[in-house]
């Protein structure tokens, strides 16, 4: 499955590959969309990961809004955790 996010103060959107939700984004994934959504060196509009504005997924037969937070992975690196939102 895929997942879009999007920044909309810079009206981007980048599209990364998951396996399905929730799941934990890798490192590079973190810094591909970053960089696709906020490449603006200094700018506040976003976290680490570049998304701003509420993010929502095609679960199928619905959109359902996701929740993203910093989280760490089995190896103890910094990763960004993707879940649903109830």
């Amino acid at each position: 499955m895929s997942i879009e996010l999007i920044n909309d103060f810079h009206n981007s959107a980048v599209r990364l590959r998951v396996r399905g939700i929730p799941c934990e984004l890798s490192a590079g994934q973190v810094r591909r969309a970053k960089r696709t959504l906020c490449g603006v060196g200094g700018c506040l509009c976003s976290g680490i990961l570049g998304t701003r504005g509420i993010q929502w997924v095609d679960a199928g037969d619905d959109y359902r809004r996701i929740v993203t937070t910093d989280a760490m992975d089995r190896q103890g690196h910094e990763c960004v955790r993707v879940e649903w939102q109830d």
